[in-house]
C-alpha cells in the first residue's frame, strides 16, 4: 500500500513540477528562436530534401511540405518513454522519464528563410523548432457521492460542456532544445553527404 501511495505522490509531483516556460505565453512565442544554421542558396532544394528525410527517419509524419516557402511541419508524435530506448526523439533522460509519467507529444517545424533581401537571396537560415505539448484533461470534482464515482471521474461537467470546454486538450509546455540541435546537425550531416 505504501509503495502505491509513493508512486501516486511521485506522479503527482512530476506532473505539477513541469510548468510551461515563461517564454511560452502563446504558440507564436514558443517558436520564436529556433536552432539555426546558414545554408547557401544553391543548396536550398537539397536542404529541404535532407530535412524531409531526417524527419521521416525520426518517425515523424509530414503535415506540411511547402517547398515554395521553405517550411516543413510534422504531425504530433507521442514522446518516447523510458521503455522505448530505441527511439531517437528523447535526447535527455529527464524528458523520457516525464513522458513515461504524463502524455507528451512533439511537433517539429523546419524553415528555410532568406537571410538577405537580394533577389534571389544568396543565403538561407535553416531553423528547426521542436515543441513539446502535454495532454491536459480537466477532471470532474468529487462531490461526496459514492454512486458511480469511477464512471464520472473522467466525465466532463455539464456546465463545462455548455461553455465549450473540451474534455482534453494539448498545451505547449516547452521547447526541446536538445532535439532541435540534434535534428539540425543531422540535417547538415545529410546535406554534406549529398
Amino acid at each position: 500500500m505504501r509503495s502505491l501511495l509513493a508512486l501516486a505522490l511521485l506522479i503527482t509531483l512530476t506532473a505539477c513540477s513541469t510548468t510551461p516556460d515563461a517564454a511560452l505565453g502563446d504558440a507564436a512565442s514558443a517558436v520564436s528562436s529556433p536552432a539555426t544554421s546558414t545554408i547557401p542558396a544553391e543548396q536550398y532544394h537539397d536542404a529541404l530534401d535532407a530535412a524531409r528525410r531526417v524527419l521521416l527517419d525520426f518517425g515523424y509524419t509530414l503535415d506540411r511540405d511547402d517547398h515554395r516557402f521553405g517550411v516543413l511541419t510534422t504531425r504530433p508524435l507521442a514522446a518516447a518513454t523510458l521503455a522505448e530506448v530505441w527511439r531517437p526523439d528523447n535526447r535527455t533522460a529527464d524528458l523520457a522519464a516525464e513522458a513515461t509519467l504524463v502524455d507528451l507529444r512533439r511537433t517539429v517545424r523546419v524553415t528555410l528563410l532568406p537571410l538577405t533581401r537580394s533577389n534571389p537571396p544568396t543565403h538561407f537560415a535553416l531553423g528547426v523548432e521542436a515543441l513539446i505539448a502535454r495532454r491536459q484533461a480537466p477532471l470532474r470534482y468529487l462531490n461526496g457521492s459514492a454512486r458511480s464515482v469511477f464512471a464520472t471521474l473522467n466525465a466532463l461537467p455539464d456546465e463545462w460542456q455548455a461553455r465549450g470546454i473540451e474534455p482534453e486538450y494539448w498545451q505547449p509546455v516547452k521547447r526541446d532544445a536538445a532535439l532541435e540541435a540534434h535534428l539540425t546537425q543531422r540535417i547538415l550531416d545529410r546535406l554534406d553527404a549529398q
